[in-house]
């Protein structure tokens, strides 16, 4: 149960629509959108959704410009009974809601609308019951089945919210395991999709299911975010104070802003890609005095990947590898301290790799602004 919470144009749909294509060919995938058909099908090939030939990936939508309250309303419960549905033949499904503020407001214009008869359910009562039915579940013959909901709400948490949207989030928040506020200020600053990367430092323990290199990564990366907060918080203490900010500290500052900024996709990555980018942001030294533009971010990712890949083959083959091997509850301590030493191993192979390459990029490249 994910959440992608914030307010209109920080990239949560965007987020939504790589997540759907992210997954992989065996998960069946619903997803319900409030948008008109055109548009989401630029949007859905640009985040690179594609037939696959594996399980179906359904697309459900409808023009909230044109529709009537009703089919704005139906939309949710549509794709919720299709989801379920395919439970019994597929072993996980995904099912992708885009948003849920939208079809709070669709059931609220319905029951201030009906005069007589059946009022429909609650937004509040519906979100409740979808979320809740997400998770993991053992079949008969001890068949594994999972169910996962992803959904968008256009509201900011941090804000007066009305009482409509307050009562969904206030319903749908504590079901979530997963939630990512979306910033209107990291927006505004062209970082999308604008999740704020403190809120990676949330979770102490990494998932059970993470492969243990991304495991090491994660502890590695959340101490450079621990590091950068803090001398960003003590920078700005001592402004208020008056004092003189060193310049090692301003510029070891900038090199952290970059490095979070790397965080930032525009298109879905697979885990390798993931780690050689979370390492390059944790191992490089970034020059810089300014955040760098989008434009700049995907050159320096790009490029990053290239060398990997064509330089070092054999090594972007381990690092495969290694990310799609996700530990299992009846793995040896001696397995498990092996994997643990291997994967120490592969990261320091990565980390000299791109240290070999450090002066072909321009984000890292000495007399850079």
């Amino acid at each position: 149960r994910v959440g992608f919470a914030g307010p209109p144009g920080s990239g949560k749909s965007s987020a939504l629509r790589m997540l759907v294509a992210s997954q992989a060919p065996d998960t069946a995938v619903v997803f319900a959108a409030l948008r008109p058909r055109a548009s989401l099908e630029k949007e859905l090939a640009a985040a690179g959704l594609a037939p696959t030939g594996g399980a179906p990936k359904l697309v459900l939508h409808t023009d909230p410009h044109s529709a009537t309250p009703a089919e704005r309303y139906l939309l949710v419960l549509t794709a919720f009974r299709v989801a379920h549905e395919l439970t019994r033949s597929h072993r996980h499904v995904l099912l992708a809601l885009d948003d849920l503020t939208g079809f709070a407001e669709a059931a609220a214009e319905l029951t201030a609308g009906a005069s007589s008869g059946a009022l429909p359910l609650p937004a509040a009562q519906v979100v409740a019951a979808l979320l809740d039915a997400a998770g993991n579940l053992e079949v008969a013959g001890g068949r594994q089945q999972a169910l996962s909901v992803a959904a968008v709400f256009d509201l900011d948490p941090e804000d007066e919210l009305p009482p409509l949207p307050r009562e969904l989030w206030r319903t749908a928040e504590p079901s979530l395991d997963v939630c990512l506020n979306f910033s209107a200020r990291l927006a505004a600053g062209g970082v999308l999709p604008a999740i704020h990367a403190d809120q990676l430092l949330a979770g102490s323990h990494s998932p059970r299911y993470q492969a243990p290199l991304l495991r090491a990564l994660r502890s590695e990366f959340q101490a450079l975010l621990l590091r950068s907060r803090e001398l960003q918080e003590r920078l700005e203490m001592g402004k208020q104070l008056g004092l003189h900010a060193e310049l090692q500290d301003v510029e070891e500052l900038g090199s952290a802003v970059v490095a979070r900024a790397l965080l930032a996709h525009s298109v879905p990555r697979t885990p390798r890609e993931l780690a050689v980018l979370v390492c390059s942001s944790v191992v490089f030294y970034f020059p810089r005095t300014r955040p760098p533009s989008r434009t700049e971010v995907a050159k320096f990712q790009a490029a990053v990947l290239k060398s990997i890949s064509t330089s070092h083959p054999d090594l972007w083959e381990a690092l495969g590898s290694s990310c799609e091997s996700a530990p299992t509850s009846a793995e040896s301590a001696e397995t498990a301290l092996e994997t643990t030493e291997l994967d120490g191993r592969l990261l320091r192979h990565l980390g000299e790799a791109l240290l070999a390459h450090r002066f072909e990029f321009e984000l890292t490249r000495p007399g850079e602004l």
